[in-house]
Parts: structure tokens; C-alpha cells; sequence
């Protein structure tokens, strides 16, 4: 059984389809890089794995576990299901008031607090709560520390978002993903607000990442990046998986029509 299974998964808007039951795999260990026209949808998808949007049928599996049950999911539910995922925003989507290391804790302590339960009430309960709380707390920043020196920026750690370069900022909301340690990354165009140079920065990165054994779903419009970085590549269509193959093969004996001519025209 592959690590990630999707299954006719489907998503409407009004008259709009915007998934049409697509379906693929994904190995543990691999990355997997979906490309495809404008309007094609892979941000859609990303959305419904990472549970942004709740898809209308089909089904997702991680790691053998069923995540769709059908039905609409509570706010709740919704975050229980997405730790499995990682979302590394096009925009980055960093906090512009908290410095670089809030960023990257927030989410995590937000958990441990909601997380934390004492057996018991009144001030015993309170002040064993809180030292639970504290522990939690100084553990996920010395995670924070650790993943912020795997990135080069442990001298960011106080810096704000405002006065990183696009690179640096791609490189912290890849370590806030990370701190909750999802079983896969996934990444929404991770080059489109970078220039060339700060674009090599993030395939080193993906790289990197991938040498640690890290699970990665990557949509790219840069074939360039897609070729250097991914072990397979997934061309969407319409909402449906048109062709899927290692990247080698792809890129250099595509066997549709439409993958030919869309490949063609970068």
C-alpha cells in the first residue's frame, strides 16, 4: 500500500468542478511534483488534503488510515486530520506582527495547550497543568532552535517577517510546517515569488529535505524545478490525473497529446 492514496476525490463550486475524481499515489520517502494548467486543480487538492476545504466524495489515506469519513467536519475535527499534512502557503503566509521563531512555535503551543489535560481541578491541577504546559513548552523551542539552524536562520530567530528575503521566508514556513511534525509536506508553487538565485536556494531545500527521508507533494508551475527536484511527477487536467510517471520518463517520453503540447509550450 503506497503512504498516500487519493481516490476519486472530488470538489465542486456552485457549476464549477474543480476536482473530477482524481486519483494517485505517493511512496514514502517520495517526491511527488503536480503540474498542470491554470484552473487545472491542484491548489483545490491541496486544499482538501491539508482539510482548508472538505471534499465533496472520494477518499484520502495516509499512512493506512482512512481520513475521509463523509460528512461535513467540525473546526476540531478539521485540525486533528490536517497534522498529517504539512502546508507550506504560496504566499508564505508568516504572521507579519510575530518574529520568525513565534511564527514557527505558534501553532505548536496553541496545540500543547489545547492538548494538555490534568486529572482533578483547583490549584493542584492548575499548577501541575502549567509545569506540563512549561516542559511542552521549552521542548517545542528547542525544536524551533534546532529547525531554524537546519535552515540558516537561527540569526532570524528575533527578525520579522517584513525584513526577510523571500527565500528566508519560504525557508521559516517550511520550519513552522515542520514543528508538527507532519507525515507529508505539501507545497502550494514554492517558486513563484522567488527569482532564480533564491529558487536555488529552495531546491537545495526540497533536497535536503528529502536526504532526511521526508514524504513531499510539490505544485509547481516551474518545469525546471519540478524536473531537478521530484522522483515523480503528476499531470492534472480538468480535475483528473491525465498521466503520472517517474520524472525521466515524463519529461522525456511524455505519452499524451495534452502532456506533450503542455510541456512544449514552457
Amino acid at each position: 500500500m503506497a503512504f498516500l492514496e487519493v481516490k476519486g476525490l472530488k470538489k465542486s463550486y456552485k457549476d464549477f468542478t474543480a476536482l473530477n475524481g482524481i486519483s494517485f499515489s505517493v511512496e514514502k520517502g517520495e517526491v511527488a511534483a503536480v503540474i498542470g494548467s491554470s484552473g487545472a486543480g491542484k491548489t483545490t487538492l491541496l486544499r482538501c488534503l491539508d482539510f482548508l476545504e472538505n471534499a465533496d466524495g472520494g477518499e484520502i489515506i495516509l499512512d493506512g488510515k482512512t481520513l475521509t469519513e463523509g460528512g461535513p467536519l467540525s473546526e476540531r475535527e478539521a485540525r486533528e486530520k490536517r497534522l498529517g499534512f504539512g502546508l507550506v502557503f504560496q504566499s508564505f503566509n508568516l504572521f507579519p506582527h510575530f518574529t520568525v521563531k513565534k511564527n514557527v512555535v505558534y501553532s505548536a503551543i496553541k496545540r500543547a495547550k489545547e492538548d494538555i489535560a490534568v486529572s482533578g481541578k483547583g490549584i493542584k491541577a492548575l499548577k501541575e497543568k502549567r509545569k506540563k504546559l512549561a516542559e511542552k513548552k521549552a521542548e517545542i523551542n528547542a525544536e524551533a532552535d534546532a529547525l531554524l539552524g537546519k535552515f540558516g536562520l537561527s540569526e532570524k530567530a528575533d527578525a520579522y517577517p517584513a525584513s526577510l528575503s523571500g527565500g528566508q521566508q519560504q525557508r521559516a514556513a517550511i520550519a513552522r510546517a515542520m514543528i508538527l511534525r507532519p507525515k507529508i509536506l505539501l507545497f502550494d508553487e514554492p517558486t513563484s515569488a522567488l527569482d532564480p538565485a533564491l529558487t536555488g536556494e529552495i531546491v537545495n531545500v526540497i533536497k535536503d529535505l528529502k536526504s532526511d527521508g521526508a514524504t513531499m507533494l510539490i505544485v509547481t508551475h516551474d518545469m525546471a524545478f519540478a524536473e531537478k527536484v521530484s522522483d515523480k511527477i503528476i499531470f492534472v487536467s480538468d480535475g483528473k490525473v491525465v498521466e503520472e510517471g517517474r520524472t525521466e520518463e515524463i519529461f522525456s517520453a511524455p505519452k499524451t497529446e495534452e502532456l506533450k503540447n503542455f510541456i512544449n509550450s514552457f
